[in-house]
């Protein structure tokens, strides 16, 4: 590890929602361990986003523009720009608790060459529902668990000197997990019993927007399969002997799979209905089984 004073670097990728931003800012600002600095990488924004953050006037947060490259190139420059030891990711419309960094210090003590993970609960905006979401297990790869479960690499601690070789993709979609299934092939991952990251559904996302029109889901689609086909292109020997011949194919169907999930429940089943059918072209497999029983599901009530 390089000999930084400062402890943590955290990276917010913002496009035209100054609307929320402010509530993600705020909540690095109270956080309990005060050690940090917050980089606000602007993609180009049109709207009130830097009077948003210049309203904060706070030395420890940073301004950063650039030309409208998408999400990845913006962490990217977040990361070539930090000076923290450690580097943690927060995305524009979600928020932090208190504890999130503290708690990170706290692990780093005792797990200081390790990536640590915090876990995270769903948040829908409208409502006051929330959900858990799951934990690496004691006994369970990490690797693994990035290849099955939402992992977010806002959910982590990562020591600076790692992504110093390894950064984003430049994809739009799927580069957390093309970023997170290398970094964990390659080095220790802690996960804390805390839930400390809050992740906020809510209909100004862009997941919930692109199912309006099949063209749409095309093109989303169509560039979250690329994604995954290149890192079995350009990474697959650094992961070696964690994945299996049949890896890719379970990702490739997977995805589509959630695409139909998707397209039925917000009142498109035609189109659900044929991503379904090219998932099982694909082919059938064992662990998509509770996928195949929601789309059935939720297709035989529409």
């Amino acid at each position: 590890m390089t000999g930084k004073k400062l402890l943590f670097s955290i990276i917010i990728p913002t496009r035209n929602r100054a609307d929320l931003l402010e509530k993600a800012i705020r909540s690095v600002q109270v956080q309990s361990y005060p050690n940090w600095e917050l980089l606000v990488i602007d993609d180009a924004s049109t709207d009130q986003t830097t009077e948003v953050v210049a309203n904060f006037n706070d030395l420890r947060i940073r301004y950063l523009y650039q030309q409208k490259s998408e999400r990845s190139m913006a962490r990217n420059k977040g990361i070539e720009n930090a000076r923290g030891n450690y580097i943690c990711f927060l995305d524009d419309d979600d928020f932090l608790k208190k504890n999130f960094l503290n708690d990170f210090k706290k692990a780093i003590s005792s797990f200081p060459d390790a990536i640590i993970r915090t876990g995270f609960t769903y948040k829908f905006l409208n409502d006051n529902r929330l959900k858990k979401g799951k934990l690496i297990k004691p006994n369970e790869h990490p690797f693994h668990f990035a290849l099955r479960e939402m992992c977010g690499v806002w959910s982590l601690c990562i020591p600076s000197d790692y992504l110093a070789e390894d950064r984003f993709a430049d994809f739009p979609h799927w580069q957390d997990a093309h970023l997170i299934l290398r970094l964990f092939a390659k080095y220790p991952v802690t996960q804390l019993n805390s839930r400390n990251y809050i992740y906020v559904q809510h209909t100004k996302m862009g997941t919930q927007k692109i199912f309006k029109n099949n063209d749409e889901i095309e093109k989303r689609l169509s560039l979250n399969l690329a994604a995954i086909k290149d890192f079995f292109i350009n990474h697959a020997q650094e992961v070696g002997n964690l994945i299996t011949p049949k890896t890719k194919d379970i990702l490739l169907s997977g995805k589509i799979l959630h695409y139909a999930i998707s397209a039925t429940v917000r009142n498109n089943p035609a189109k659900g209905k044929e991503l379904f059918i090219r998932s099982l072209k694909i082919g059938w497999f064992l662990q998509h089984y509770k996928l195949y029983m929601v789309f059935l599901k939720k297709y035989l009530l529409k």
